[in-house]
């Protein structure tokens, strides 16, 4: 059993929250894949897990759409609660010839943390969000001063 820096007490109830889009895009550059079932196994090991939640963006079709339902699937099948919503086409460029797809889950994540939510869900000694991006310090430190851990 692999065992975490991070220590809490066998009673700290911690959630964990994952963004796909970002570690999507953190795997393709370094050429990793993570194996979702082998990391859920490792959070149960390490904490006394409530809340895994995986956000994952939804293609409108095609071959691409039936992948995620694939991914959403096992990932469900591994424990995790998935939230998925539709992508959308951003362009690039002013001609509107250039674009990418994509999924903005910010805001879902910030609500899903903030403390009125955690406690209507169960009440959280520490929140962990995959990967950390700091454009919600507020829920943060809404948190911080509600006396759990934000990692």
């Amino acid at each position: 059993m692999i065992k975490l820096p991070i220590k809490f007490s066998e009673n700290d109830k911690v959630g964990i929250f994952i963004d796909e889009a970002n570690i999507f895009y953190a795997q393709k550059e370094l050429g990793w894949k993570i194996d979702w079932k082998k990391f859920a196994d490792l959070l149960r090991q390490n904490f006394n897990l409530k809340i895994l939640r995986y956000y994952l963006g939804m293609p409108l079709s095609g071959e691409q759409k039936i992948r995620n339902l694939k991914i959403k699937k096992n990932l469900e099948s591994f424990g995790y609660a998935v939230i998925s919503k539709p992508l959308k086409k951003i362009y690039l460029d002013g001609k509107k010839k250039k674009f990418r797809y994509k999924c903005n889950f910010d805001v879902e994540i910030a609500l899903d943390v903030a403390p009125e939510a955690g406690e209507k869900l169960v009440k959280l000694e520490a929140f962990f969000e995959v990967p950390y991006i700091p454009f919600f310090l507020g829920s943060k430190f809404q948190i911080r001063q509600k006396g759990p851990g934000f990692y």
